[in-house]
């Protein structure tokens, strides 16, 4: 496994434009007119080139991103298309739709599987088989993601130490989201905290 990425410093897309009064495109634009590029999401021209995406995805392993926020930002794109996809789905397509639709309401309280295989009246195994073929990684895994991404979201706003995030995410136990997080990353939460803290940004 790589170490964690050495950066002095990091504000988030989000941050920067709101600093410059911008949104997102023009910061784009901006940034590219420079020479900077702010590393997104493949073209998502269907379903499967965003269960591709997501299926492979990885905080710790991918090479395209410098940092975990670069990341955590890729990611929540195709997170938000997979969950409205503006393409025609198979009936598990919904099926698996309705999935990340539910965790995205319910993940800060209920980490667990059984909880959404309740509201979508399936089974375990069932449900398994459905995000295996539709998102192409286990329903656990998505629950997963979705909780180190809004860590990290929550790490870019700067408004809430590490602690306090895991405690905002379900974690009555700070080691244990420590844990959870270096576990899903491969980054050590207090040093992630440490570099947001100290400011850094791109230069525009």
């Amino acid at each position: 496994m790589k170490n964690a990425p050495v950066f002095s410093g990091f504000k988030s897309r989000k941050m920067i434009a709101a600093e410059y009064g911008i949104d997102l495109q023009t910061l784009r634009e901006k940034l590219m007119l420079n020479g900077i590029d702010l590393p997104g999401p493949p073209p998502l021209t269907d379903w499967g080139s965003a269960r591709q995406f997501l299926s492979t995805f990885q905080f710790h392993s991918n090479e395209n991103f410098s940092n975990p926020f670069e990341a955590a930002a890729a990611l929540e794109d195709v997170w938000n298309i997979l969950l409205n996809p503006p393409w025609r789905l198979s009936r598990t397509g919904k099926k698996a739709k309705l999935f990340l639709q539910d965790v995205e309401k319910h993940f800060k309280e209920h980490h667990i599987l059984e909880f959404y295989t309740g509201r979508l009246h399936l089974t375990v195994q069932k449900l398994r088989a459905i995000c295996g073929k539709e998102l192409g990684r286990c329903p656990s895994s998505c629950i997963q993601l979705r909780l180190v991404l809004e860590a990290l979201l929550q790490l870019e706003e700067g408004d809430l130490q590490i602690q306090q995030i895991g405690f905002e995410l379900g974690f009555d136990d700070s080691n244990y989201f420590y844990r959870f997080f270096k576990k899903n990353t491969s980054w050590n939460a207090s040093k992630l905290q440490a570099w947001v803290d100290a400011g850094g940004r791109y230069a525009i």
